[in-house]
């Protein structure tokens, strides 16, 4: 099974992410258990499915069908970077909720 690391900066909640992704249990998109999210995509003319979770300060990326050429394991950190919004500096709003 091939996985994948996303570091992820210190002030991110993977928890919290999670519990806002777990909020509508009719959600078809992607799929959350035990904190484990989930999801497939189509890249090209192959589908993906992955789960992501988190550990030791990173988003864990594994593949669960597939077998994904470089060019779609990009696509996919590209998406969840994107999905879970991990380059937004969160400080302004840590200040504001402090």
């Amino acid at each position: 099974m091939k996985s994948l690391i996303i570091p992820l900066p210190v002030q991110f909640s993977y928890e919290l992410a999670v519990s806002f992704l777990k909020r509508s249990p009719r959600e078809v998109l992607h799929h959350v258990e035990n904190d484990v999210v989930t999801k497939a995509m189509r890249i090209g003319r192959d589908d993906l499915i992955y789960s992501i979770h988190s550990e030791a300060g990173g988003l864990v990326i594994e593949f669960l069908l597939g077998n994904p050429t470089s060019v779609q394991q990009t696509k996919v950190v590209q998406f969840v970077r994107e999905w879970f919004d991990v380059d937004t500096d969160l400080k302004p709003y840590l200040v504001l909720i402090v």
